[in-house]
C-alpha cells in the first residue's frame, strides 16, 4: 500500500481542500501589508495614481505618461519605470483595457461563449451583405455591439472566432 492510498483510506473526504487568504493592497484600504512592503506599497500607489487620473481625464495615455512623471518626482519605482517603462505601460494599459472589457462583458451580461456566438452570426450576416441595422435586428443585440463586432472583423482579417473576440476585447 502506497503512503497516499493509506491517506485515502484514513479520511473521510478524499478532497483536497485549498484555502486562501486575499488581500486587498488598494492604497485606500491602507492594508498593513503595504507599510510593511516598500515595493507592494510603491505598486499599490502607482495603480492609484493611473485610476486617479483617470477619474479626472478619462483617457488612459494621458493617466499612464501623467503617473511615470509622478514616480520620477515622488520617487516611486524609479528603477523600474527606467528599466522596464516601455513595457510596464504597455502592460498596464493591456491590463486596464481587459478589465474594461471584462466590465463591460458583466454588465451586459453576455459570457464568452455567447459573445463567440454572436461574433459567428454577424459575421455570416456580414458575408451575406447584410446592413449593420439589419444583423442587429436579427440577432437582437444593439447596433453599436453589432458595430463593434464589425470593427474587429476587419480588424482581425480572418474568419477565426477567437482572433475576432481578441480583437473586440483589445
Amino acid at each position: 500500500m502506497k503512503l497516499s492510498d493509506a491517506y485515502l483510506e484514513k479520511t473521510d473526504n478524499p478532497m483536497l481542500e485549498l484555502k486562501v487568504k486575499v488581500i486587498n493592497i488598494n492604497l485606500p484600504i491602507g492594508h498593513k501589508l503595504l507599510e510593511q512592503c516598500r515595493p507592494l506599497y510603491e505598486y499599490s500607489w502607482f495603480i492609484q495614481q493611473i485610476k486617479t487620473y483617470m477619474a479626472e481625464e478619462k483617457n488612459l495615455d494621458k493617466a499612464l505618461a501623467q503617473t511615470i512623471r509622478d514616480c520620477e518626482r515622488e520617487g516611486i519605482m524609479v528603477d523600474f519605470v527606467r528599466k522596464h517603462g516601455t513595457e510596464a505601460v504597455n502592460m498596464i494599459f493591456t491590463q486596464f483595457n481587459m478589465d474594461d472589457a471584462l466590465e463591460v462583458r458583466y454588465e451586459e451580461g453576455i459570457e464568452t461563449g455567447e459573445v463567440l456566438k454572436i461574433i459567428r452570426l454577424v459575421s455570416k450576416k456580414l458575408q451575406k451583405g447584410k446592413s449593420l441595422s439589419q444583423i442587429a435586428d436579427e440577432v437582437e443585440e444593439s447596433q453599436e455591439m453589432v458595430e463593434r463586432i464589425s470593427r474587429a472583423i476587419e480588424a482581425a482579417a480572418t474568419d477565426d472566432v477567437e482572433e475576432i473576440y481578441k480583437k473586440l476585447v483589445e
